[in-house]
């Protein structure tokens, strides 16, 4: 009697469940940038050489989709990107004059938000 009553009950209960995809987190890394050798401190940042191409280089990454949050901070920038491989991010930056001539270091983390704003 257990039995049958379980054939007939177990097939509706796995119809009410909800059935909820798993969604992998999005995972993140983010680009610190702080003051190179070559900064030139009596500059501001818009005057630095090579500051517009950068800037054009992180609007390009954007439009791609591949920024989620970028902002400044005191003395620092920091961007956040939709990667969890530095390697990617780092890709971005083989051209960008104000990285390789050394106006701004860049240090490459992984970005774990906790909270959902």
């Amino acid at each position: 009697m257990k039995a049958a009553i379980f054939f007939i009950l177990f097939p509706a209960f796995l119809f009410t469940q909800d059935v909820q995809k798993t969604v992998p987190p999005l995972r993140y890394t983010a680009a610190l940038f702080s003051r190179g050798d070559s900064w030139d401190s009596t500059k501001t940042p818009n005057e630095q050489p090579h500051f517009l191409q950068h800037g054009k280089n992180l609007k390009k990454l954007k439009e791609e989709g591949k920024i989620a949050i970028g902002a400044r901070f005191g003395e620092f920038g920091m961007v956040v990107f939709k990667s969890d491989n530095a390697a990617e991010v780092r890709s971005f930056f083989l051209e960008d004059s104000l990285i390789v001539l050394k106006y701004l270091n860049m240090e490459l983390m992984p970005f774990t938000p906790f909270y959902k704003g």
